[in-house]
């Protein structure tokens, strides 16, 4: 998790009180697949990043498919978890509805 820290402390991202959401955002999609996140140390490397990615269709192409399946994958957990709850809490007032 050592190449995402830069983002959590850098001075390049304020996202204000939910600098923490976003960076285990980052995190978790890292974890997905490394080509979903790229870090940078400073912006000497940020403009030889963008000139990279930029200069480069395939590269630009593979990152951005990278992103697109990590944050899919993401938004997935997230709507299942919400569903198992849901599912949950209705199993939950049935039986309390019965048991009444």
């Amino acid at each position: 998790m050592g190449v995402i820290r830069a983002v959590q402390d850098s001075e390049l991202w304020h996202a204000g009180p939910h600098v923490g959401h976003f960076y285990h955002m980052l995190v978790e999609m890292w974890q997905i697949n490394p080509l979903a996140v790229k870090q940078v140390s400073g912006e000497f490397e940020l403009l030889q990043t963008l000139k990279e990615l930029l200069g480069d269709a395939s590269t630009l192409g593979a990152r951005q498919r990278a992103a697109k399946d990590a944050f899919s994958i993401m938004s997935d957990g997230v709507v299942n978890r919400v569903w198992d709850l849901v599912c949950r809490l209705g199993i939950d007032s049935q039986t309390n509805t019965l048991s009444s």
